[in-house]
Parts: C-alpha cells; sequence; structure tokens
C-alpha cells in the first residue's frame, strides 16, 4: 500500500496536469526579468488580457511557426527526430543546452514546469505535450501560447505585446510587426529592452 501511495504521489508530480486548461484559465508562476524570482499570473479567455483566436493576425502565427517549429502541423507535439539530434549535440557539449521544444512543450514548460534545465524535466515536458496534444487542437495550442508568452519583462502575452512596442490592439499587428515580436522571443528580455533602446 505504502509503495503504492510514492508510485501515485510519484506520477502526480511527473505529469504536467494540462488537463486543468480544460477548465478555460490557468493559474501559474512566470518569471520576473531576473530570470530567477517567479510571480502569480491567470490565463484564460475569462480575462481581459486575453486575445482570442480570431484576434491573432496570421502574419503572427506564420511567422511562429516558421520560427520555432516548422513540423508543428503534423506532429504529435513532440518532434523525435530533433530532440535526438538535440541530445546528440547536448552529449558532445557535456552540458544541456539545446531542447528541440516544440510548440507544444513550449507551453506545457511556461505554465507548468521551471526554466531548469535537466532530462527529468525535458521528461515531463515531453509526456506533457503529448497529452496536451491528444486534448487540445493546434489552433488552441497556438492561442494559448500567445496568451502565456514572455515578451519582455513583465510582458506575456500578445495583447501587453502589441500594446507594449507598438501602441495597437493585436489586430492591426502588420506583417513585420509580428516579424519583430517572434523574432525577439529566444531572449525575450534581452532582445526587447535592446530593441525598445532603439525605438
Amino acid at each position: 500500500m505504502f509503495r503504492f501511495l510514492i508510485l501515485t504521489l510519484f506520477l502526480a508530480w511527473f505529469i504536467p496536469w494540462v488537463f486543468v486548461l480544460q477548465l478555460g484559465f490557468v493559474i501559474y508562476r512566470p518569471y520576473e526579468p531576473d530570470g530567477q524570482e517567479r510571480y502569480w499570473r491567470i490565463a484564460g479567455p475569462l480575462f481581459s488580457d486575453w486575445v482570442s483566436t480570431n484576434e491573432i493576425p496570421g502574419s503572427c502565427k506564420r511567422a511562429l511557426v516558421a520560427s520555432e517549429d516548422m513540423s508543428f502541423y503534423e506532429h504529435h507535439g513532440i518532434d523525435p527526430e530533433n530532440i535526438q539530434k538535440a541530445m546528440k549535440k547536448n552529449e558532445k557539449r557535456g552540458k544541456i543546452r539545446f531542447g528541440a521544444s516544440t510548440i507544444t512543450q513550449q507551453v506545457v514548460k511556461n505554465l507548468f514546469l521551471s526554466r531548469n534545465k535537466s532530462y527529468l524535466r525535458k521528461s515531463r515536458e515531453v509526456i506533457g505535450a503529448l497529452l496536451l496534444n491528444l486534448t487540445m487542437t493546434k489552433k488552441q495550442q497556438l492561442t494559448w501560447y500567445f496568451n502565456i508568452v514572455e515578451f519582455g519583462p513583465r510582458i506575456y502575452g500578445l495583447k501587453a505585446a502589441a500594446k507594449a512596442y507598438f501602441g495597437k490592439t493585436p489586430q492591426r499587428l502588420n506583417a513585420s510587426e509580428c516579424a519583430i515580436l517572434i523574432a525577439g522571443l529566444p531572449s525575450p528580455v534581452k532582445n526587447f529592452r535592446a530593441f525598445r533602446q532603439r525605438q
């Protein structure tokens, strides 16, 4: 009985609870600009900073898929080939640097996991992505991504980013503005600070 309880608790911790997104909102802990401290944030269609699927410009969606996950519409939440390539690169470097995360995996990581790089966390991310892909359409995954991704210090979601950098609503973003926002995602705090200094 005790062993069963321990196993159950481990599985409860090991699997990111992506099913809660079906409630229509999630309470999660994004990072402060220092990359260490975290705070609480609520996201979901019921809140004013939410951008619906139809409000996200097609240019932004296409730029994201082209930049972050070319096979997004074909895979089942993970890209095994890219994961294998990343593991080989990490072995050569002797440390975990490449993750080969799909857009689906990034949603799971940003909402449910920490930034600490380890194969255990990556395993949780992979399992969460597979489950998320089973319970959510690609269109829904993109919508969640654009509402929770970090675009700079304390700037989370496309609505906040469009206002902060261009003084616009997301619907009015043009193709070049979408490209600028997506290009800054790999290191949002650093890249968007530099962008603001150039404005």
